[in-house]
């Protein structure tokens, strides 16, 4: 069996926007693009003219605000977002529930429609540091393994500069690239298993980017030291079996002592006695023989 030898850089977590999105509605009529990670401040841009009357729409069907003089925001929406003065509506920090069409009308000051701007927005989620792998499958082979989380992540991977592989091109005689469930994607290249270098992975979607570098190691000097590894490993253990087993013999060969093996070593106190019988021929007044009896005591004079 083949030892694999891997070295992992865990750096991939779960990335925090930072900043805003800003949304801009501009003057003239038509549609537009806007994008925005989960957690950045979402801010739109509206009409900047005075004193005109303006209506902000989601899918055509939800009104967010309402300005004719004076501005009302939509009861749902008014607990989380904020309009400034000059045109500026604040809608707190993005989710991707945010994602979709805004259309924002207005209208002149005889109640005709004199413009209509629309501007799709896409609210995702931010790709994370990624986390690299190194995988010595064998001397002649290793494969480099790139992960991160986000929302359609894209993947470069170069070393030293040079591009090894990237996702956009699918070139699947390089590398392979997939999305997990979880919303992971993954990049790996198999590599010649001699191949040194700074190996950079680079990861981007629409809203972010970040990037890792590690230093690739030649397989021959890592699977050729890792055996000695082992093989001090396995002898440390077996040592500490061989103390144990020698601890636990030792625990049941120890002898204990039997409590009649005490008397042994107690000295005894003998007394001898000497018993008499004779026979009274003495009548006491109730004319009632008794019957005596003699003892004389002697005691070892050893003791």
């Amino acid at each position: 069996m083949t030892p694999i030898y891997m070295i992992i850089a865990v750096l991939a977590t779960t990335a925090l926007a930072e900043g805003s999105v800003e949304c801009n509605f501009p003057r003239s009529n038509g549609s537009h693009l806007c994008f925005g990670a989960v957690g950045q401040q979402l801010i739109f841009h509206l009409s900047d003219k005075a004193n005109t009357t303006f209506t902000l729409w989601k899918e055509d069907k939800h009104r967010f605000l309402k300005s004719s003089g004076n501005v009302t925001i939509d009861q749902r929406h008014a607990n989380h977002s904020q309009y400034i003065n000059g045109g500026t509506y604040k809608l707190g920090n993005a989710m991707k529930t945010d994602s979709g069409n805004y259309t924002l009308e207005e209208f002149g000051s005889n109640g005709m429609l004199v413009k209509k701007v629309h501007v799709s927005l896409e609210i995702k989620a931010p790709v994370s540091k990624p986390a690299v792998s190194q995988e010595c499958l064998s001397l002649e082979q290793m494969q480099v393994i790139c992960s991160s989380e986000g929302d359609e992540a894209e993947f470069i991977l170069m070393l030293d500069g040079q591009v090894l592989m990237q996702s956009r091109e699918h070139n699947q005689s390089m590398g392979h690239w997939a999305v997990e469930k979880s919303n992971i994607s993954t990049a790996s290249i198999n590599l010649h298993g001699q191949m040194t270098g700074n190996l950079t992975c680079e990861v981007w979607n629409k809203v972010s980017n970040a990037q890792t570098v590690i230093y690739l190691k030649d397989c021959k000097d890592i699977l050729t030291s890792f055996p000695v590894v082992t093989v001090v490993t396995a002898n440390v253990i077996v040592f500490v079996l061989f103390v144990a087993l020698g601890l636990v013999i030792k625990f049941h060969r120890t002898p204990t002592l039997k409590n009649n093996n005490v008397s042994d070593n107690v000295q005894e106190e003998v007394i001898y006695t000497d018993v008499k019988k004779t026979r009274s021929t003495t009548v006491d007044d109730d004319n009632v023989d008794k019957e005596v009896i003699y003892t004389d005591v002697k005691q070892d004079p050893q003791l």
